[in-house]
């Protein structure tokens, strides 16, 4: 019996192991998108320092609702990089096959990726309403209507968000899952309701102890109400697990090549 049980047990350790190798290659998808995410902090005008007009252009090509350079340049950044970002992982994938023969599902990662930015392209073809100037330059913190609800998913960081998702389920990991859920709320949060930072009224009351007005509010710790320090908030996660992944998979490459 103790020869059957620690059989077993030698079995779910080589599976737990060969698994480990298999999905040792995540760290580097990882990487590219975090990397990819932070390079926009580029793509707006003060993304570090408050400012006293707030003047968005519509739409958020940059990805969030702040000034950008150029609504042109962040949408060629969004629809031209993202496509050379999904093909350089892809080339990483299709090497890794060849060098280890250990293979995942990248394919469907990629499919879903290139479709949610086919669809987000599609989406942003369709005639919509001009905002004017008052619109543009009025910040409200209100409860989200459902154009606000809506209008939250339309930016580009919700395909990388759809795409993480994707790209923690074909490797098999819930941390990458949950950098996939970070960004898309993070980003749909500050679509919602008014602005960078912006707090409803519901929750400002909550936060208070249930006391005073629920006028909302605006959360500045640690600046997260700016373009920059957010989207180092957004990409954090990602770009941690990229380097817990590869410093996982280079130990497990010096333990093999020592064995």
């Amino acid at each position: 019996m103790s020869d059957a049980l620690q059989t077993l047990s030698e079995v779910d350790q080589l599976r737990q192991r060969v698994r480990s190798r298999v999905h040792s290659g995540a760290w580097f998808p990882a990487l590219v998108l975090g990397l990819f995410v932070l390079v926009t902090i580029t793509l707006y005008r003060t993304p570090f320092r408050d400012v006293n007009i707030y003047n968005p252009e519509a739409p958020a090509w940059a990805g969030l609702p702040d000034m950008q350079h150029s609504p042109l340049a962040s949408y060629l950044y969004w629809f031209l990089g993202t496509p050379l970002v999904l093909g350089l992982i892809a080339l990483w994938y299709r090497r890794r096959e060849r060098l280890t023969g250990y293979r995942v599902r990248w394919r469907l990662f990629l499919g879903v990726a290139s479709g949610a930015l086919f669809l987000l392209a599609f989406l942003a073809a369709l005639p919509t309403r001009q905002l004017s100037t008052e619109e543009l330059t009025t910040i409200t913190v209100s409860e989200p209507g459902i154009g606000d609800m809506v209008y939250g998913f339309l930016t580009p960081l919700m395909v990388i968000a759809v795409g993480v998702v994707l790209l923690g389920w074909v490797e098999r990991s819930r941390w990458l899952i949950f950098c996939g859920f970070w960004i898309g709320v993070i980003t749909w949060w500050q679509f919602a309701f008014g602005g960078m930072g912006n707090i409803p009224g519901w929750l400002s009351w909550l936060l208070g102890g249930g006391s005073g007005p629920a006028l909302g509010g605006q959360v500045t710790l640690l600046h997260v109400h700016r373009p920059g320090p957010l989207l180092i908030v957004i990409a954090l996660p990602l770009l941690l697990f990229a380097l817990g992944r590869w410093r996982r998979s280079r130990t497990g490459m010096s333990r093999t090549g020592a064995s």
